[in-house]
């Protein structure tokens, strides 16, 4: 396939580029005076490395999947885990568990050079469907409990600086015996729009929505620099939103799951430097 370029150079005895092919690994590594190759890989089909050549081969290493590897153990960093090529493999479970699949240790479903698993994240309608799953669970298990349970959650937050601190208040009004919290997840609009835009044919201005998600305790602490750019995303606003899953007894007695959204906060980079200013509600549609 025809390298295309990224836009990424080390300077090592001058500039050298990236060059890398369709399926996003680093296939070369071109001079910026003279378009030599200073360095030239190819990959098995589970990353391994096959041929490499050139004087800066081994310096430079940013390739498999335009992730860093390490020569010394043969591993690959994705940020979430390391990944073995030689072994074809994770060297841990998956962080989503079995809803990314019952091979919690194989490389895109063990087809590398088919599947793409192009975030490793987690959308909105997988925590809908763990719901979906986790009421099948429940939905023959008995409880003693009576009564009707109303749950509502709420999101506040303050700002230092570039920090800003969220924090998950949940109130349960009527019969709460039986209810018991199982998860927060949290959402913000900055990383649900870089994901959905990276994922090409994804409406930007609609679906981009269903990304952005994350595991989190009731408090959660995220850190985003605000300031102009010309990208898609709009890096001086930040959309917060939270939702809980929960477990309780319903009128028939049985256990039953559920979720809840909570509102949103959306802060405002003030000037160029920071900090972040007041919050206001925020301004997604609510799914």
């Amino acid at each position: 396939m025809r390298p295309q370029w990224f836009s990424l150079a080390i300077n090592a005895g001058g500039v050298h580029f990236l060059a890398y092919d369709g399926n996003g690994n680093v296939s070369a590594l071109v001079a910026s005076i003279g378009g030599t190759n200073s360095a030239n890989y190819s990959y098995s089909p589970f990353g391994q490395l096959l041929q490499v050549s050139g004087p800066l081969a081994k310096i430079n290493r940013v390739r498999f999947s335009t992730k860093v590897e390490d020569d010394e153990s043969d591993y690959v960093y994705y940020g979430y885990r390391y990944y073995s090529p030689s072994a074809g493999r994770w060297l841990s479970r998956d962080p989503i568990e079995e809803r990314g699949g019952v091979g919690l240790y194989c490389m895109s479903a063990n087809d590398g050079l088919n599947a793409v698993d192009r975030f490793g994240l987690l959308p909105l309608k997988a925590i809908r469907d763990e719901v979906y799953a986790l009421n099948k669970e429940l939905n023959s298990i008995r409880c003693c409990c009576e009564g009707k349970v109303n749950v509502a959650i709420s999101i506040s937050g303050i700002a230092a600086g570039h920090i800003v601190k969220e924090n998950a208040k949940l109130s349960v009004t009527g019969s709460n015996e039986c209810f018991q919290v199982l998860k927060y997840y949290w959402w913000n609009c900055f990383a649900a729009q870089k994901e959905a835009w990276l994922n090409y044919g994804v409406d930007i201005n609609g679906d981009w929505q269903e990304y952005g998600w994350h595991q989190g305790g009731a408090s959660d602490t995220r850190m985003h620099l605000g300031g102009p750019g010309n990208d898609p995303q709009d890096s001086n606003h930040w959309n917060w939103w939270a939702l809980v899953i929960y477990k309780y007894c319903d009128s028939k007695n049985f256990y039953r799951a559920s979720l809840r959204f909570s509102n949103q906060e959306q802060w405002t980079w003030k000037q160029k430097d920071g900090p972040w200013g007041d919050p206001q509600p925020g301004n997604s549609t609510d799914p």
